[in-house]
């Protein structure tokens, strides 16, 4: 299970970086939320591979872009340490769980505190 998962993790975070480079829309099927483009702080945009696009000033991505890539690195480094440290299955269970809504709660954070207003500049 460990293996399928940080398959399905990196898989998870190489979409969210494609959904930012190759300038993937999901106008009129995501929500306008997901759609938002978001400054997300400087470690966090380099961890998700500092994606750049001609859409989107740099250092700038789409929420669900965002959500996408911190999942899957989440669920892969929970793999990892479920492969290693061998919890018992309620733990396991909990333990995903946890990871699982705390993606969620800073996907939603990041919605909220760094939705991207461009400055607008003085003739």
């Amino acid at each position: 299970m460990s293996l399928g998962m940080i398959i399905i993790g990196v898989g998870m975070w190489t979409l969210g970086y494609f959904y930012t480079v190759r300038k993937m829309s999901n106008a009129g099927v995501a929500s306008k939320r997901n759609e938002t483009i978001i400054a997300p702080p400087k470690w966090l945009y380099y961890l998700c591979g500092a994606p750049a696009s001609s859409n989107y000033p740099r250092g700038t991505m789409r929420v669900m872009a965002f959500g996408v890539q911190m999942m899957g690195l989440v669920w892969a480094l929970w793999a990892i340490w479920d492969g290693l440290w061998k919890p018992s299955h309620i733990e396991s269970l909990i333990s995903f769980a946890f990871c699982t809504i705390l993606v969620l709660i800073i996907t939603e954070y990041a919605y909220r505190h760094y939705a991207f207003r461009e400055k607008k500049r003085n003739k």
